[in-house]
Parts: structure tokens; sequence; C-alpha cells
């Protein structure tokens, strides 16, 4: 980090006893938040952990058969919006809409780790390289329409961010 330049004491335009600083001033220095990895380093983590939480479920599940079970309640009418009081559970069915779940929260939580990474990419390319005003609307709305991908401007000097919404979508 860069540490400010005091100006000598005997320079004309110092006041007595103020320092004057040479470069950034220390109330102009971005301050250090764990803000933002946090936000790339918590949902990629249960990202993982919820993945190995569906293969580890479909490995339990592999081999095993499916089996219809009969549940009698007494009432389903109210709870299923079903006639009778013989409901047939399909576990099959159950498996499948769990395991479904849980991949798409796995996907939910990567979606959002590398949204927060292409946000930040986003902004340090937006510093350092100089883009046309729609360039800068393209790589805007990158995330919300893949059709924003064919300015040339956008895939020539945004490769990185291109790939990172690519991987969301």
């Amino acid at each position: 980090m860069m540490e400010p330049n005091f100006l000598p004491k005997n320079n004309p335009h110092h006041s007595v006893g103020a320092p004057v600083f040479v470069g950034v001033p220390p109330y102009n220095r971005p301050k250090v938040s764990l803000k933002v990895p946090t936000l790339l380093v918590v949902p990629f983590l249960l990202a993982a952990s919820v993945g190995a939480a569906h293969h580890f479920f479909y490995s339990f599940l592999d081999g095993k058969t499916a089996v219809n079970q009969a549940v009698r309640m007494r009432n389903p009418a109210i709870i299923l919006g079903l006639v009778g009081s013989l409901y047939v559970l399909n576990n099959e069915q159950w498996i499948l809409r769990a395991g479904t779940a849980i991949a798409y929260l796995a996907k939910l939580l990567f979606a959002a780790a590398i949204g927060t990474a292409f946000t930040q990419l986003l902004w340090t390319s937006l510093r350092s390289e100089f883009f046309s005003l729609g360039a800068i609307d393209d790589l805007f709305d990158l995330r919300n329409s893949p059709w924003r991908l064919f300015n040339s401007e956008v895939l020539s000097n945004g490769k990185l961010a291109v790939l990172l919404v690519a991987l969301i979508w």
C-alpha cells in the first residue's frame, strides 16, 4: 500500500504543525472490507458442499429399488386435493424432486459466487480499460441477456468477464 509523503517543513505553503500530504490522503484510501471476499468464498464453499451432498445422495441411492407405498390419511382432500382416503406415495418421484432441488441449490450458490466475481471484475476492468458507452451498457446487462455478447468490443476487451458470464448461463 502506498504510504503518504509529507512535504518538508521548510515549504512556504506549509502551515505550522499541519501535515501536508502528497499522494492519497488517509481519508481517501479504500478501506479493506471483508464483505466482498465473504460474498465470494461463502457461496462457493456452500455450493461445493451442496454439490457433494447431491453426489452422496445419489451414490447412497444407487442400486436401490424405489418402492411405492400406500399411505392412509384421514382427509387427504384437504392436504392433497384428492378424493378418498388412500394416497399412493411414489418414492421415485420424491427422490427425483429432492435431487433436482439439491442440484438447483448448488447451481444457485455457484451463480451467486460467480456473479460477485463478475461484478468485481467488471469494475476493475472499467477502471483500467477504455470502453464505449454502448459497451459499458452491454457489460452491465451481460448477466441478464446473452445477446449482449455480440458486441465486438465486449468480446475483445472483456474476455474474462464473458467467460464468467458463460459459467453463469
